[in-house]
Protein backbone atom coordinates (compact mmCIF):
# COMPACT_ATOMS: atom_id res chain seq x y z
CA UNK A 1 0.00 0.00 0.00
CA UNK A 2 1.58 3.11 -0.50
CA UNK A 3 0.75 6.81 1.03
CA UNK A 4 0.46 10.05 -0.88
CA UNK A 5 1.96 12.86 1.53
CA UNK A 6 1.66 15.48 -1.44
CA UNK A 7 -0.23 16.40 -4.01
CA UNK A 8 1.76 18.24 -7.07
CA UNK A 9 -0.70 19.51 -10.02
CA UNK A 10 1.73 18.61 -12.55
CA UNK A 11 1.88 15.28 -11.10
CA UNK A 12 -1.73 14.64 -10.83
CA UNK A 13 -2.33 15.47 -14.52
CA UNK A 14 -4.80 13.29 -15.81
CA UNK A 15 -3.53 9.82 -17.03
CA UNK A 16 -0.81 10.24 -14.20
CA UNK A 17 0.43 7.70 -11.99
CA UNK A 18 -0.75 9.51 -9.08
CA UNK A 19 -4.21 10.83 -10.45
CA UNK A 20 -4.92 7.00 -11.15
CA UNK A 21 -4.32 6.02 -7.58
CA UNK A 22 -6.64 8.38 -6.36
CA UNK A 23 -9.02 7.74 -8.36
CA UNK A 24 -8.88 4.12 -7.37
CA UNK A 25 -8.50 5.23 -3.87
CA UNK A 26 -11.33 6.90 -3.77
CA UNK A 27 -13.49 3.58 -4.81
CA UNK A 28 -14.88 5.24 -7.59
CA UNK A 29 -14.73 3.70 -11.44
CA UNK A 30 -15.10 5.84 -14.93
CA UNK A 31 -18.00 4.64 -16.97
CA UNK A 32 -19.75 5.17 -20.30
CA UNK A 33 -22.92 5.13 -21.10
CA UNK A 34 -23.73 3.36 -24.49
CA UNK A 35 -27.16 3.71 -26.03
CA UNK A 36 -29.08 3.87 -29.41
CA UNK A 37 -29.02 7.85 -29.33
CA UNK A 38 -28.45 10.53 -27.13
CA UNK A 39 -32.14 10.36 -25.92
CA UNK A 40 -31.49 6.89 -24.91
CA UNK A 41 -28.50 7.66 -23.04
CA UNK A 42 -30.13 11.15 -21.11
CA UNK A 43 -33.01 8.68 -20.31
CA UNK A 44 -30.57 6.26 -18.12
CA UNK A 45 -29.48 9.64 -16.55
CA UNK A 46 -33.10 10.75 -15.54
CA UNK A 47 -34.02 6.99 -14.65
CA UNK A 48 -31.45 6.94 -12.23
CA UNK A 49 -31.47 10.57 -10.72
CA UNK A 50 -35.52 9.17 -9.87
CA UNK A 51 -34.66 5.56 -8.76
CA UNK A 52 -31.48 6.86 -7.03
CA UNK A 53 -31.56 10.43 -5.84
CA UNK A 54 -28.22 10.55 -3.43
CA UNK A 55 -26.44 8.88 -5.35
CA UNK A 56 -24.85 11.59 -8.25
CA UNK A 57 -22.92 10.33 -11.38
CA UNK A 58 -19.76 12.85 -12.09
CA UNK A 59 -20.18 13.86 -15.54
CA UNK A 60 -16.18 14.04 -17.04
CA UNK A 61 -17.96 14.66 -20.80
CA UNK A 62 -21.52 13.70 -22.32
CA UNK A 63 -20.56 9.99 -22.28
CA UNK A 64 -17.89 9.60 -19.50
CA UNK A 65 -19.18 9.55 -15.97
CA UNK A 66 -17.41 8.68 -12.30
CA UNK A 67 -19.24 6.45 -10.16
CA UNK A 68 -18.85 4.84 -6.42
CA UNK A 69 -17.97 1.25 -7.64
CA UNK A 70 -20.89 -0.49 -5.86
CA UNK A 71 -23.60 0.97 -7.60
CA UNK A 72 -22.10 -0.48 -11.19
CA UNK A 73 -25.07 -3.13 -10.81
CA UNK A 74 -27.75 -0.87 -10.25
CA UNK A 75 -27.09 1.27 -12.92
CA UNK A 76 -26.39 -1.70 -15.30
CA UNK A 77 -30.06 -2.04 -14.44
CA UNK A 78 -31.11 1.02 -15.13
CA UNK A 79 -29.28 1.42 -18.42
CA UNK A 80 -30.98 -2.35 -19.35
CA UNK A 81 -34.38 -0.90 -18.79
CA UNK A 82 -33.35 2.16 -21.08
CA UNK A 83 -32.38 0.11 -24.03
CA UNK A 84 -28.69 1.27 -22.89
CA UNK A 85 -25.38 -0.16 -21.48
CA UNK A 86 -22.73 0.72 -19.17
CA UNK A 87 -18.99 0.10 -19.97
CA UNK A 88 -16.32 0.30 -17.66
CA UNK A 89 -13.75 2.56 -19.51
CA UNK A 90 -10.28 1.77 -19.24
CA UNK A 91 -7.73 4.43 -17.23
CA UNK A 92 -6.09 5.93 -20.70
CA UNK A 93 -9.04 7.11 -22.63
CA UNK A 94 -7.21 7.90 -25.48
CA UNK A 95 -5.92 4.57 -26.13
CA UNK A 96 -10.13 3.70 -26.38
CA UNK A 97 -10.52 6.33 -29.31
CA UNK A 98 -7.46 5.47 -31.03
CA UNK A 99 -9.05 1.78 -31.31
CA UNK A 100 -12.61 3.15 -32.31
CA UNK A 101 -10.89 4.44 -35.56
CA UNK A 102 -10.04 0.77 -36.49
CA UNK A 103 -13.02 -0.85 -34.51
CA UNK A 104 -16.60 -0.99 -35.86
CA UNK A 105 -18.73 0.46 -33.43
CA UNK A 106 -22.11 -1.29 -32.52
CA UNK A 107 -24.01 1.68 -31.88
CA UNK A 108 -26.63 1.67 -34.34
Amino acid sequence: MRLLFTVDPVATAPGSDIERDLFLMNGQIRIEIIGRDEFWRNAVLVEWDHQFPNRALVAQSSLYYLIESEWLKDLERVADGCFSRIVVTPEDLGRRLWLRQFIPSDRT
